[in-house]
């Protein structure tokens, strides 16, 4: 079993929130879009031989994936493995 764990994510739930705040409030610079959960998701789903993980859609936020890493993914968007573009 596997299972996806979004940050914030840009949804009517923040409609009313300034994006500007949010946008702040992320270490990548920029919120998260459903698309990108969408994308964990299909990915966990063709990738058969992985198994048992929390796949964090949260632009950097998880406890041991914090501002320190920030400045290696945003140089290499490949540095944590799942970044990747379709």
């Amino acid at each position: 079993m596997n299972a996806v764990a979004p940050g914030v994510v840009d949804t009517h739930m923040h409609r009313d929130d300034p994006k500007e705040l949010l946008t702040a409030r992320q270490p990548m610079g920029q919120i998260v879009q459903i698309k990108d959960i969408v994308d964990a998701i299909v990915y966990l789903t063709e990738a058969g031989q992985v198994t048992g993980e929390v796949l964090h859609v949260d632009g950097v936020r998880t406890p041991g994936n914090g501002k320190e890493g920030v400045k290696d993914v945003q140089e290499n968007p490949g540095a944590l493995g799942w970044v990747t573009a379709r």
